[in-house]
Order: C-alpha cells, then structure tokens, then sequence
C-alpha cells in the first residue's frame, strides 16, 4: 500500500497546491492510498520527509517516492542555500527509490545543485489544473481598451513584479490599459506599484475568484526567476490567455506554442534577476497587444493540455510499482550510497580480525 502525508502540506505554495490537486485526484478516481504509515507501506512526499520514517519504510521493504520542484541556489538563496538543501539531497542522493521532476528544466536543476541520480526509474510529470475551476471562456473575450493584464500568484520578492510594472510603465501613451495583481503581496513590495492608478490589487483570493479574474482578462504576465513549473502560468494557460513572460526555467517547454512571447534571457540553467530586462519583455507586451486575436485564438487551441487527469494518469504509472513485485525486488537488490560504504567498512573490519 501507499502511504501520502497528506496533512503534512497546509501552507500557501506549489507543493500545498500540488498535494490538494492530487489528493482530490486519487479520492474522486477511488485510487487507494494510507493516511497513515503501517509496516510495508511505500512512501511518496514532495520534498523531503521525516528520515526516522523513511528508514522504517526502506527496511520494511517499502518504496521511498520523492517529488521535486526545484531546490534552493546561490546567488538567489545566498549562502544559505547548501544547508536548506541538505533534508533534500540526503533522501535524493541516499534513498529515494524513485524521484519525480516537476520538468525537464526541474531536472536539470537538480542535477546541477544535487547530482545526477543515473537512475532509468525517474520521471519527469508536468503539474496539472482542476479543470472544474481553471477553464476558458467559450469565445474570446471581446478586444476593447482599456487591455485588461493581469498577474497571479504569492509575491515574495522584486522580481516577481518590477519587471512587469517597468515594462508597462514605459509602454503607457502606446494604449490604454489595466494589471490586475491578484494574491498576496509583502508588505516591502507594495511601495513599487503604490501612485499608480492603472494598478488594480485584488488581494489573496480563492481559486473559483483567480480563475473568473482570468477569463475576464487579455493577457496574462508572469515573472520569476528559474520556475520548475509554476502552478499560476498553468492556470492562465487552461483559462485561455496568452502568457507574456521571460524565457526563464521550464516557461518554454510548459508553453512550445507561443515561445514568441517569452522574453530573451540566457541560456544559463540558473539564471539571476539582472538577467532580466523590462525592455525585452516590453517589446513582447507590445507584440501580444498587436496581434491578441491570434494570439487568444492560439492559446485557446492549447486550454485543454493543462488538465490535471493527464499529470494524475502518470502519478498512477508510478504509484502502481508499489505493487509490482519485479520492480519492487529490483530495487531492493541496489545498496544504497550508504549502504555501500557501510559494507565495505564491514568488509575491512572483517580482514582487520582475520590479520590479526
């Protein structure tokens, strides 16, 4: 069986967003799963995980499942980055059976920051939508000034709206225009759109209210820097809006069909906010306001490939090695990087007696 710490992720972010979406999956498709540990169980969690527990699940021959979304980097994290990494590369590196990357860009984050793993098991799973709440509009929404922006999500630091605000500060006498900023704003980060009047501050707000925002609106603005697989861009997406944003972590392979409207970055994997340029992101503004009727069209065309069935299919294919006896024996015949060394100490303790 199948043990999920559900209750373990209650707070506001991607992981909480995730688990909520998953659990909701599993209940409403009668997909069987514990709420609590019991000996032989297999253990899937997003990040990491009390170790206590997870060497009680390896020794009772259970699997240990992990759930990567990226991980903590210098210069964004500072110094600090290696020791908030460390519960994360232990399971990573030591005992996880089997990890799953939120993108192919979380993964070679990861690879960078923690190391390669080389293990044929893992998989790379896009994260996926309610579709109950997150779905388009049966027809565009009407093209009138003023162009309704708007910018979803948990503001935490500058560049998750400096950009934005700049480009659209130097894009006013073009055409009339809106952002609406919808979620929770630090209180440091309201200063930088406070005086100007053609910002609208929604506040947090539940889903159904994000998702009416989005269909209410023309285009919506996303900036942050690396994201794995940020959970608000897919929700624009599977409302219908085009998405304007930089060329930054997974935004290129979560969007294949409108990477004309992602600004120019690098092609550094971990990238940093001087790499941001408003202007660069200006000029895709300004090429989404031009041509928006074949950009809404376009990007309605794709609403659908954002459905969280399609993400909870494959979190299936993965759970159902909990009970696949080959798989199961397969891993269990691998030793472990600790394990490794434990038996070579042992191997060298033994000759040690033997010598004399």
């Amino acid at each position: 069986m199948l043990f999920i710490p559900f209750d373990a992720h209650k707070s506001i972010g991607g992981p909480t967003t995730f688990m909520t979406n998953l659990k909701g999956y599993m209940d409403g498709n009668g997909r069987r799963y514990r709420a609590h540990y019991e000996p032989g169980d297999s253990i899937f969690f997003a990040a990491s995980y009390d170790l206590r527990e997870l060497k009680r699940a390896k020794k009772n021959g259970g699997l240990v499942i992990q759930r990567l979304d990226g991980v903590y980097y210098a210069p964004h994290h500072a110094k600090k980055y290696l020791k908030a990494n460390r519960p994360i590369q232990t399971i990573y590196r030591n005992y996880a059976d089997l990890v799953v990357f939120q993108s192919d860009y979380c993964k070679l984050q990861c690879e960078k920051i923690l190391g390669r793993r080389n293990s044929a098991a893992d998989r790379v799973i896009h994260n996926g939508v309610d579709p109950g709440v997150f779905f388009p509009r049966e027809q565009p929404l009407i093209i009138s000034e003023p162009i309704r922006f708007v910018v979803t999500g948990n503001f935490r630091r500058p560049e998750t709206l400096k950009p934005i605000l700049d480009a659209l500060d130097s894009l006013r006498g073009n055409f009339s225009f809106r952002l609406h900023i919808c979620g929770p704003v630090k209180d440091e980060l309201t200063g930088l759109y406070a005086g100007k009047p053609w910002v609208i501050a929604h506040g947090a707000q539940n889903l159904r209210y994000v998702a009416e925002l989005l269909r209410s609106s023309h285009i919506y603005l996303f900036s942050n820097i690396n994201p794995p697989c940020p959970n608000s861009v897919l929700e624009a997406a599977a409302c219908g809006l085009p998405v304007v944003s930089f060329d930054s972590g997974s935004l290129s392979e979560l969007l294949p069909f409108s990477r004309n409207l992602l600004a120019h970055v690098g092609a550094q994997i971990i990238q940093d906010a001087k790499d941001f340029h408003f202007e660069l992101l200006a000029e895709k503004i300004t090429l989404a306001v031009e041509n928006l009727a074949e950009f809404q069209i376009n990007s309605l065309n794709h609403a659908n490939d954002f459905a969280f069935s399609k993400c909870g299919e494959r979190y299936m294919e993965v759970f159902s090695h909990v009970d696949d006896k080959r798989f199961l024996d397969a891993r269990r015949r691998q030793v472990s990087p600790i394990g490794k060394c434990a038996e070579r100490f042992k191997r060298f303790y033994a000759n040690l007696k033997k010598s004399g």
